[in-house]
């Protein structure tokens, strides 16, 4: 990334990563976890609500 952005004439990289990087669908795929699926793992303690319960 550093010698794209120096290419580019971005001064800091994070210019050249806010510009050109996108989340792709494949990406975010990756991190998503199914709670509702067999075993998967509990929620944390701190993200089961009353709201949630009802």
């Amino acid at each position: 990334m550093e010698v794209v952005s120096k290419h580019l004439g971005h001064t800091r990289v994070s210019i050249t990563l806010d510009i050109y990087r996108h989340v792709l669908d494949n990406e975010q795929c990756e991190h998503v976890v199914d709670v509702f699926a067999p075993g998967s793992p509990p929620l944390p303690a701190q993200a089961v609500t009353p709201a949630l319960l009802n």
